[in-house]
């Protein structure tokens, strides 16, 4: 496979949790070779996430070491805490929740905050700006839903908190898909 494939593999696998898949298909992309050194950062860190949701933790954390990442969902899954850790990465390491709806994002092309609290929700956001989580994309498809869950009687709370959040980063570009809760968010270049 080529890196590409390898990495929404390893995604997939992470998903269900299948380490023995995790590990036979790791074993295979080890006896290849690929010319994309950054195709290999984004594999290799799929693979720490696959390794560590499908509870491989210990070998998500040596194959860390082995081939360092700057992916931060990679590091914060598998890294070991450091005092140079930002307020995100620290906040990250500890939330499982976000840490899996960032995986999801990864594999589904767009980050759904269902089941999100604001805090987390933020944290998720605050992720995919701040890390190479998206390196290559565009935009990005934000789902915060319609409200018509929620437990504040048919509020969109996730999307009110997202607005006011928007309204204070001038530097985002965005379009709104009312009927789908959704935003579309132009991702500022590096």
């Amino acid at each position: 496979p080529d890196t590409y494939e390898a990495a929404q593999a390893f995604r997939a696998l992470g998903a269900i949790k299948d380490h023995e898949r995790v590990q036979s298909l790791l074993r295979a992309v080890n006896r290849c070779e690929f010319d994309e050194e950054t195709g290999m950062e984004k594999m290799y860190a799929a693979a720490i996430c696959a390794l560590s949701l499908s509870g491989s933790a210990d070998l998500a954390t040596k194959l860390l070491k082995h081939r360092p990442s700057k992916d931060m969902l990679a590091v914060a899954i598998a890294g070991e805490e450091s005092p140079d850790d930002s307020d995100v990465m620290a906040a990250l390491r500890h939330d499982t929740v976000t840490q899996r709806a960032l995986v999801k994002m990864q594999r589904l092309g767009r980050l759904d905050l269902h089941g999100l609290d604001w805090r987390q929700a933020k944290l998720a956001i605050d992720v995919v700006l701040e890390g190479n989580l998206v390196d290559g994309w565009d935009d990005i498809l934000i789902v915060t839903g319609r409200g018509l869950h929620s437990k504040e009687g048919k509020k969109a709370t996730l999307r009110d908190e997202f607005l006011k959040f928007l309204a204070l980063r001038t530097d985002l570009q965005y379009e709104e898909d009312p009927n789908a809760g959704a935003f579309t968010i132009t991702l500022p270049t590096k």
